[in-house]
C-alpha cells in the first residue's frame, strides 16, 4: 500500500499484537490518513488467514489450516471457543491507542502482568520501626466496598493477605458529576 485509493503511507508500526477472538498475531500496519477506517487488512492478509465472514452478524471466524497452524490460541479449559470478533471493538478505542487494546480488555486486566528482569523487591532494613497510619471511620457503603475491593483483588492475585505490622490507611472520596453512586478508593501512602 505506497500510494493508492487508500492514500500515502505515512509511518509503519512497530510489531504489534493483533487479536481477534482466538485469533493471534504480531503484525506491522502500514498508517494512512484515513478517516473513518480504523484498519485495513488487504487482499494478501484476507488471502493467507482465510476467514469467514458473516456479514449480518459482522463476525469474522477462522478456520484455515494456516491460522490452525500459526494463530489460533488454545482455549483455557472449562471455555468455549469462541474465534468471532465484533468488528466494532475496535471503534470503541480510539485510534491513537490502537496499539494499546489489551489494556481496554477486562479479561487482560484480571492479570498481573509476568515479572521482568527490572522487577525489584523492597527489603526492610532489620529492626526497623514502620510508620503506622491514621484509621478513618467508614460507613456501611465504604465498608462495603473495601470488602468488595478486596475480596476481587484476593481473587485476582493481585493483592494477599498479610501479617504485617505496617499498613497504610484507606478512605473512601465520593465520585460527583455521576449518575450512579459511587466512590473513589483511596490509599495515602
Amino acid at each position: 500500500m505506497a500510494g493508492n485509493c487508500w492514500g500515502q503511507v505515512v509511518q509503519q508500526t512497530p510489531p504489534m499484537v493483533m487479536q481477534i477472538g482466538n485469533h493471534r498475531e504480531v503484525i506491522s500496519f502500514n498508517v494512512t490518513q484515513l478517516s473513518d477506517t480504523p484498519i485495513v487488512l488487504g487482499m494478501s492478509w484476507l488471502h493467507r488467514h482465510s476467514p469467514a465472514l458473516a456479514w449480518y452478524q459482522r463476525q469474522l471466524t477462522f478456520g484455515s489450516s494456516y491460522c490452525a497452524e500459526h494463530c489460533i490460541l488454545p482455549s483455557p479449559e472449562g471455555e468455549e471457543d469462541d474465534p468471532q470478533l465484533q468488528l466494532g471493538t475496535l471503534q470503541a478505542v480510539p485510534l491513537k491507542y490502537a496499539a494499546f487494546l489489551e489494556v481496554f480488555c477486562e479479561k487482560e486486566a484480571d492479570k498481573l502482568p509476568p515479572h521482568r528482569s527490572y522487577d525489584c523487591k523492597i527489603d526492610l532494613l532489620p529492626g526497623a520501626t514502620l510508620p503506622t497510619g491514621k484509621l478513618y471511620s467508614m460507613s456501611e457503603d465504604e465498608l462495603q466496598e473495601l470488602r468488595e475491593f478486596i475480596d476481587l483483588n484476593l481473587k485476582r492475585g493481585f493483592i494477599r493477605e498479610s501479617k504485617a505490622v505496617g499498613g497504610s490507611p484507606v478512605f473512601f472520596v465520593k465520585k460527583k458529576d455521576t449518575p450512579q453512586k459511587g466512590l473513589w478508593w483511596t490509599i495515602e501512602f
